[in-house]
């Protein structure tokens, strides 16, 4: 990526066509870096104003930079040149709370009614009426809209839970206090910070209180590890072709210090040497172990919160990506009871100087307490902004990237019982195996 950087800073907007410099501003969203996009998107608009595809990434830059308002007008005049534009009804439901008197529901059912074919664009007008449902407190139409969005999504996906289950399993067993002590010894260069846990668990609220810190620095969400230790398991076996079983296997037997230092190289740490990374990839929750061998002096802060809440979160949310296992409510249930397990499994097993966990609904009812206690583990020193997390103007693209501008906030929490009879049987699987 590094490499790749370097040769689009050399490019000149100015010379290439409306769509090239779109192209180029949505790379370096991908890199992370907004306010570049944000001038490639304006430059490309400004040569072709009537084009909405340019206003929806404007519009997605506005946003993870913090500018709700310049946001939505942007997603309104895609709109208006395109009332089809999914994308743009869904990014303009989610921006802020609808009310009574201003709200997109009959646009949005209006736009259901006109039979979009497409799947997924048709997915992403539910989640939106939904959203804009539930902003105005009407539950049980809310919920016809998830669900609806869930089952269309899950139509389109070619995946099995007992698969992942059987991964997580896999690594419980084979990832033990024994077999993470014999590996190869780490890169202990490196200082790093993991925010792990559920998709909307509140690892989004953890990163911006931290990133808020003077000598902390946002990475983002990034797959880097992962994406190295299956690189660096397939290059000693010399088969690309692994299976996810055989990647579990022989994933302690890699050069962990190689593992370390090239994860280090792929965020750009070095171009941080007055900060410390935080890097919050949700998922990296199943690399935990891997992640204190081949980084001993990272840090691993876990996020979990209410269950109900985190499945019923995740379940209302269009999570692409890792998360197949959220667009059904029986998939939801069986894979956070597994991902419960792994979690105690990482309690027991990790040094507490390298893990620990917080938990959502504590931060909320104390703030200042837990962030102590997380500076605390990290060695860092106390500083009164990051709990101003909300005005730290560092750009977010996660899905709570409008959440994070406002304070915290309680009205999340058991936000699940407004949907008590929906979600009875996810609750039912939840609490005969929790």
């Amino acid at each position: 990526m590094k490499e790749a950087l370097a040769v689009a800073d050399e490019m000149s907007p100015a010379e290439g066509t409306p769509a090239a410099i779109s192209n180029l501003g949505a790379f370096y969203s991908l890199c992370g870096r907004h306010e570049q996009a944000l001038a490639y998107f304006q430059i490309a608009l400004g040569k072709d104003p009537q084009n909405g595809a340019y206003l929806y990434n404007l519009a997605t830059a506005h946003r993870a930079l913090g500018d709700l308002a310049a946001a939505e007008r942007a997603c309104t005049r895609a709109i208006a040149i395109n009332p089809d534009d999914c994308q743009a009804h869904y990014l303009r439901s989610d921006l802020h709370t609808q009310t009574p008197e201003t709200n997109h529901a009959q646009e949005l059912r209006a736009l259901l009614g006109r039979r979009i074919r497409d799947p997924q664009q048709r997915t992403l007008v539910h989640y939106a009426l939904g959203k804009e449902c539930e902003d105005l407190q009407q539950f049980d139409a809310a919920f016809e809209q998830f669900k609806a969005a869930a089952s269309l999504y899950r139509s389109t996906l070619r995946y099995d839970v007992a698969v992942d289950i059987e991964a997580i399993d896999q690594i419980i067993a084979t990832h033990t206090r024994s077999t993470i002590a014999g590996t190869s010894p780490g890169f202990g260069g490196a200082a790093p910070i993991f925010v792990v846990g559920l998709p909307r668990s509140g690892t989004t609220l953890v990163e911006r209180i931290l990133a808020s810190h003077n000598e902390v620095a946002s990475v983002g969400e990034r797959n880097d590890f992962g994406a190295e230790m299956t690189q660096r398991v397939r290059a000693a076996i010399g088969n690309a072709a692994l299976s996810r079983k055989e990647i579990i296997e022989r994933s302690l037997q890699i050069d962990m210090a190689a593992l370390g230092q090239n994860y280090w190289r792929r965020v750009g740490a070095e171009e941080l040497p007055d900060e410390r990374p935080v890097d919050k990839m949700p998922i990296n929750y199943l690399y935990c172990g891997l992640i204190h061998t081949a980084l001993p002096q990272a840090r691993i802060i876990s996020v979990r919160r209410n269950a109900m809440d985190s499945c019923y979160s995740a379940f209302k949310a269009f999570l692409r990506g890792p998360y197949a296992y959220t667009y059904d409510l029986d998939e939801l249930g069986r894979y956070y009871l597994a991902y419960d397990r792994l979690v105690e499994h990482w309690r027991k097993t990790l040094p507490p100087d390298a893990y620990m966990e917080v938990h959502y609904e504590e931060i909320v009812a104390n703030a200042a307490g837990e962030t102590r206690r997380m500076l605390d583990f990290l060695g860092l020193s106390w500083e009164p902004q990051v709990l101003e997390f909300h005005r730290n103007s560092g750009a977010s693209s996660t899905a709570s990237a409008a959440q994070v501008r406002r304070p915290i906030y309680s009205s999340s929490i058991g936000k699940w019982r407004r949907y008590e009879h929906h979600l009875a049987p996810l609750r039912l699987l939840l609490e005969a195996k929790l």
